[in-house]
Parts: structure tokens; sequence; C-alpha cells
């Protein structure tokens, strides 16, 4: 195991208890949840679904990928928000995927895009209404979302990544996402970061990285079309693991008329991914107003 996976999985083990057993945060609203339902032929390809025990009509759907900088994190270390979001109304799917290094980047991405893809061929069984499907994560998952979305809405740009999707989401929630290994590349410490990762999430030593096809991964930031869905963007502006990336993404967003929301922290205690620690007010104000957005989407049948 690598150096940066181990201390990553440390990380996680650490958090977990705080990020999924928030005091004050959950309904009375009872959910259920179906685990380790297979998407995929290999046997990391798992989804957790999470619904409300009582309901009348098709749900909306939130398809969340947790984070982990591609190499450690788990489907489970997002069972509080998942049960957070189901209160509200939602089948939430929680993908897991295959981690670094032994299932490479683009591994996880043709993994991802064939768990949307069975979001799809179990609409009837488990009354998803794929009119409203929300795409979420955090950090790397935040990438993986944020590119997903990207190739929902360009066929040829699925060609290049080796995947078929016909599902296109009509919002998106990105926390502190990663957006662009480009953009990380341009400063010291999160560049020394992306080097250290390079092996194990790419397979290549660092001086190769310009070898890489598609290239386009590098940005999903440069990909985004007028197309993109509406979304709701967390971010730090003292985010220590992805400093500015949000900021540039938002304005990739402006130049394209693609309508969003966002909400921002200015502590440094309110770091990367601060809204799952739940309980700052910086955390509360966030998460309040994500669920005012996915509220208004499910209430206005996505009419905002």
């Amino acid at each position: 195991m690598s150096m940066m996976k181990s201390l990553y999985n440390l990380f996680y083990k650490a958090v977990d208890k705080k990020q999924n057993e928030p005091k004050g945060v959950f309904s009375d609203v009872e959910v259920e949840v179906q685990k380790d339902v297979p998407y995929g032929d290999m046997d990391v390809c798992k989804v957790d679904v999470w619904t409300p025990k009582h309901r009348a009509e098709k749900l909306p759907v939130y398809f969340y990928i947790h984070g982990g900088s591609f190499v450690s994190g788990d489907k489970d270390s997002a069972r509080g928000l998942s049960k957070w979001v189901a209160q509200m109304g939602y089948a939430v799917v929680t993908v897991r995927y295959g981690l670094a290094p032994e299932y490479k980047l683009f591994e996880q991405i043709k993994q991802i895009a064939s768990a949307l893809n069975w979001v799809e061929s179990h609409a009837d069984e488990y009354g998803f209404d794929l009119s409203r499907v929300v795409v979420g994560g955090d950090s790397a998952g935040g990438y993986h979302a944020s590119l997903l979305a990207a190739l929902t809405c360009d066929k040829e740009l699925q060609k290049k990544f080796g995947v078929d999707v016909n599902l296109r989401f009509f919002a998106g929630v990105f926390n502190c996402a990663l957006y662009s290994f480009d953009q990380m590349l341009e400063k010291g410490l999160t560049r020394t970061v992306v080097k250290l990762l390079v092996k194990d999430v790419l397979g290549i030593k660092f001086k190769e990285k310009d070898s890489i096809e598609p290239k386009e991964f590098w940005s999903v930031t440069n990909l985004v079309n007028k197309d993109f869905p509406r979304s709701f963007i967390t971010y730090s502006k003292k985010d220590s693991v992805c400093p500015g990336q949000s900021e540039a993404f938002m304005q990739r967003l402006d130049s394209l008329g693609v309508s969003y929301e966002s909400y921002f922290s200015t502590k440094l205690s309110d770091n990367h991914c601060f809204s799952l620690n739940w309980q700052s007010k910086a955390s509360k104000e966030n998460n309040e107003l994500v669920k005012q957005f996915l509220t208004q989407l499910f209430v206005n049948k996505g009419v905002l």
C-alpha cells in the first residue's frame, strides 16, 4: 500500500464518526437502505440505495460519488449524507468504485459511468424518476461527478473516454471538488500532491504525464459546455487541497450562462469539504442552502 493511500485511509477512519453520525441533523423520516447492490461484473462494483420508507410516487435520484484522492474512501463514508438526502424524499445511490493503485483513473471513470447506466436500467424496479437525477460528489468524487456531468452533455467526449451513457443530469451538487489537475500543477504544494499521486492514480511516472490519453481528463473546467446542468457549488476560500478550483470553475459557468448557486467558507478551520463536518456555522449555513436547492428541485418537479 502506498504512503498516500495509507495516510488517506487513516484520515477517513479518524473523521468517519463525525461525518456520519452527526448530532441534531437527521429528521424523523424513516429511511431504508439496500447495501452492496452489484452494478457490474467486478466484485468492487456495488451501490447502496437509500430511500424514504414511505413513498407514493417516483423518486428523484441523488447519484453520489465519494472522495478520497482517488485512492481512499468508500460509499459507506457517505452514509450520513445519504440518509440526510433520502429524508428529503430522494432515492440516494452511492457508488463504490475501484480505488487506485489497483484501479487507475480511467477504470474508475468507466465504472462510475456503468453505475449511472445501472440507475437507468433499474428505474422501474426502484421507482427512480429519470427526469430528475442529480449528481453529487466531494473532492475527488467531485472531479468524477463534474466529469460525468460533462460527459453526459457530449457524445464525442464519451467516445474519447470509452463510455456510453444516455442519462442527462438535471442538476449537480459539487463539494470542494477537484476540477482541474492542470490548475493544481500551477502551485508548489498542490503540484507536490499531484506528483505523489500520479503513479498510483495514472500508473506512470510524473515525467511521463504528457503521454496520457485522452488529454481532456486534465481539466473538467475546460470540458464544460452550455448544456452543463444547473449546480450548487460549495467551496472554501482557505481550501488547502483544491485552492482556487471552484472559483475558476464558476468563471467558466458564467461565461457559458450556466445557472448555479454557491456558498463558500472563509475560515481556515472550515477547510476542504468543511460541510461534511456538519456542526460549524459555515457547514450549517451551507447545508441549509443545499437542502433548499435539493428540496426545491423535488417540490417544484425541477423548476428552479
